[in-house]
């Protein structure tokens, strides 16, 4: 099951906001546009910053461990073969 979950997360995502959006036209109310309306802008913006952030910073830690590990692996492999004689 969980498999599943990990591996529909995009469709189970898309699906969820659509039901959020559907949710939030049922709910409007004729006084009340212009604040609903806001609200949802807000929402909407507040979401879109958090999700970049997040984003950058998850691929900035994982490029960062690319290179360490890299650097790591160059560090391991040179004292074994800085002895080696040739010829």
């Amino acid at each position: 099951m969980f498999g599943w979950l990990v591996k529909n997360d995009a469709i189970i995502s898309y699906l969820m906001y659509i039901g959020g959006f559907v949710m939030f036209v049922a709910r409007l109310r004729k006084s009340h546009y212009m604040y609903q309306f806001g609200q949802y802008g807000w929402t909407h913006m507040i979401l879109l910053v958090i999700v970049i952030q997040s984003s950058c910073f998850v691929a900035n830690i994982f490029e960062g461990l690319w290179c360490v590990l890299t650097l790591l692996r160059s560090n391991m492999a040179n004292p074994s073969h800085a002895h080696e004689r040739k010829g």
